[in-house]
Formats: C-alpha cells, sequence, structure tokens
C-alpha cells in the first residue's frame, strides 16, 4: 500500500517535472494515482518516429519502502515502442537487445510480459530536495534521444526483415 503523504508528495513533484519538460517544448499530461492508474504518471510525448508515429514516454516515481531507504526517491522514465516483434523473430529480436543495451549511454531495453520492446531509465534524487530542473530536463532529451538510436535497426529484426548479427555488425 501506497502511503497518501508519498502520493501527494510525488504528484507534487510530478507537476514540477511537467513544468520543465514544458518549457523544454515537450507536451505532457499528469495523471493522478487513481484505481484506473497505480502511480502518479506524467505522461510525455517524445518526438514521432521515423514512420510518423506518436511515441510517449511516462515518467512515474518507484515504490520504494520508505523504512528500508530513507534517503532517496527513484524516478523511472519508461516507454515502449509501436511495435512488437513477431512470433518468429522474438528470440532475434531479444538477442539484439541483448547486443545493445551495453552500448547504450543510459538505461536499457527488453521486452515487457505484453510483448512490447521497451526502453527505460532509472534516475535517483535526495528524498527532501527538489527534483533538479536542468538536471532532469538534460535527462529526458538525452533519453528521448537514446531511445530513437537503435529503434529503426530492433523494428526491422522485429519484424523478421534482418537478423540481429546484421545490425550489430553494422554498429
Amino acid at each position: 500500500m501506497i502511503n497518501e503523504d508519498v502520493t501527494a508528495r510525488t504528484y507534487q513533484e510530478l507537476a514540477r517535472l511537467e513544468t520543465v519538460l514544458n518549457d523544454l517544448g515537450v507536451d505532457t499530461k499528469l495523471i493522478k494515482r487513481s484505481e484506473e492508474y497505480e502511480l502518479n504518471t506524467l505522461v510525455a510525448l517524445l518526438e514521432q518516429d521515423e514512420q510518423g508515429r506518436d511515441r510517449f514516454a511516462n515518467l512515474t516515481f518507484m515504490p520504494l519502502p520508505e523504512n528500508e531507504i530513507e534517503f532517496i526517491d527513484m524516478i523511472q522514465i519508461y516507454t515502449s515502442y509501436p511495435f512488437q516483434p513477431v512470433d518468429a523473430a522474438r528470440g532475434q529480436t531479444l538477442e539484439l537487445i541483448n547486443g545493445l543495451n551495453p552500448r547504450l549511454p543510459f538505461g536499457c531495453m527488453g521486452i515487457n510480459n505484453e510483448g512490447q520492446v521497451y526502453y527505460r531509465y532509472i534516475l535517483s534524487k535526495r528524498r527532501h530536495e527538489l527534483v533538479d530542473a536542468d538536471s532532469v530536463g538534460e535527462q529526458f532529451l538525452l533519453f528521448q534521444f537514446a531511445a530513437a538510436m537503435f529503434a529503426q535497426g530492433i523494428e526491422v529484426v522485429a519484424m523478421g526483415d534482418m537478423k540481429a548479427q546484421e545490425i550489430l555488425e553494422q554498429l
């Protein structure tokens, strides 16, 4: 169960992050925790991909046991790609992701329980200090860049049009 004080605090901090991202020209929507949404979530519109599809990132504070972790909060930035691997290419997609993860500037990629390829990054901050707007703004822009960096290569493998090794050899 998430403490209501924590919920209120994280909502206020996400509202602050919303202002930061809006100042950077990023469209956002702040969603308050409810029966439908387990956590307060800031949804940010990323740049469209090369095929003109919309992409989104979710920013959430990760629930932590406050009685064990006293001094930090962790903020997850998460996006899933607008495609899913075809069944026959799932193994190749995982092979590619495993080959790309060490090359990412930060964060990691994977395939979630719904079969979507995702990219996520976790940043931490001191619990009782406000989020550093400049730092988070730059990290978000780097996240957006990193999320797009290998998207096209992952998609051609996920659709079965190329093998993982072919993409990795091109890097």
